[in-house]
């Protein structure tokens, strides 16, 4: 049977599979090429294997992008003409594949833009905007935007670097990610399992958690712990993986840190718990990253009832998130004094603690639900791609 849709994503997180899964039960003959999901998970969707995505280093992230690129695009050669394409930017050069496809087979094709590159490798260091790799990738890129029948972006900010790399009006719609706002809510710490096993009763505990990468400003975060290390009344929890995780090692170990937990690996399933025990969820977004992600993370932060610590430029989008629906606030990494001033202020006046937390669940029902935003993707799909 001819496939109606191929969804290409080398990363797969689960709120996108649990998407697919429902789409599956509006749309038959979709194609899912990755190889993190179970097809149990998705009984009513074809699952075909593809190159796994690399953590481990730059270089074999890169490595991978074009493994598993190259494999789509040599599957796509012998796939029927015009059979229609929905791609996420993991990996990012795929976009670049689908408008060389496109001239070869005519696949029409959608792009959802989670990370803008070549952007992000310039932010990085790998190269210069001034780079021959970066000028053919970002030219590339472009026409790829202008070739699609649509493209998905999660913030203003990015629709607007997208806008300018396009040079001309393209089909362009923000939709922001979200979060499952039945499994991600608040819980009461008195019947919430996490806080029972971890021992937390009434204490402001602040979470960091995910990745401890080169461009996580986990040092302002440390910086802050230390400053409040006389506060018994405030804990932070920290889990995730990186780079940087060897420095929360060596504070917790170096036992000047009494306030600070570093946790192992977090099950999926304990995962909402975990969430719903905490008061503020840290989010960082490093300098010049602002308007070229916007961490998945934070949904489930906010669909949790935490309010936001963030830590990026004041014009990104992150930070616009936080000033838009008054749920926390955001600071620059050099601002360790006023971080710890304004969460001292949370501990002792719970009364402005729980206005941001009510902000961040309303925010997520209103406007970063599961419902409201598979909602409006569904909609781009089937006008789009069928037509």
């Amino acid at each position: 049977m001819k496939p109606r849709l191929i969804i290409l994503n080398q990363l797969d997180l689960p709120f996108f599979s649990d998407w697919i899964n429902q789409l599956s039960q509006l749309q038959t003959g979709i194609e899912y090429w990755n190889n993190d999901v179970n097809p149990a998970d998705l009984p009513d969707v074809t699952i075909r294997k593809s190159p796994q995505y690399n953590r481990d280093s730059t270089l074999g992230r890169f490595i991978a992008w074009i493994r598993y690129t190259l494999t789509c695009f040599w599957r796509l050669l012998w796939y029927p003409r015009k059979t229609p394409i929905f791609a996420t930017t993991t990996p990012p050069i795929v976009v670049i594949m689908l408008w060389l496809i496109y001239k070869l087979k005519r696949h029409p094709y959608i792009v959802l833009e989670w990370d803008i590159y070549p952007q992000i490798a310039s932010v990085m260091g790998m190269f210069s905007s001034r780079n021959p790799i970066y000028r053919v990738w970002y030219g590339l890129h472009g026409l790829a935007l202008r070739q699609a029948q649509a493209v998905i972006t999660i913030s203003d900010g990015m629709a607007n670097e997208l806008q300018q790399m396009a040079k001309r009006p393209i089909n362009l719609i923000v939709i922001s990610n979200w979060a499952d706002t039945n499994r991600f809510r608040p819980i009461p710490r008195a019947t919430n399992l996490f806080a029972q096993a971890h021992h937390i009763t009434d204490q402001l505990v602040i979470s960091y958690s995910g990745n401890m990468g080169e461009t996580h400003a986990i040092e302002t975060i440390l910086e802050v712990v230390k400053a409040l290390t006389h506060r018994d009344d405030i804990l932070f929890i920290i889990n995730g993986t990186g780079s940087k995780r060897k420095l929360v090692e060596d504070a917790v170990g170096s036992g000047q840190y009494p306030n600070l937990r570093l946790l192992g690996w977090i099950e999926d399933a304990d995962y909402p718990n975990l969430l719903a025990c905490m008061d503020v969820s840290c989010v960082t977004l490093a300098t010049g990253y602002g308007t070229l992600s916007l961490p998945s993370k934070t949904y489930n932060a906010l669909a949790s009832g935490n309010a936001l610590l963030t830590i990026s430029d004041e014009s990104s989008d992150l930070a616009n998130l936080v000033h838009t629906y008054s749920c926390g606030k955001n600071f620059s990494p050099d601002e360790v004094n006023y971080i710890v001033a304004w969460l001292e202020s949370l501990a002792d006046n719970r009364e402005q603690l729980r206005a941001y937390q009510q902000a961040s669940r309303e925010a997520t029902i209103h406007y970063f639900s599961e419902a409201v935003c598979t909602g409006q993707l569904n909609e781009v799909l089937m006008a789009g791609l069928w037509r």
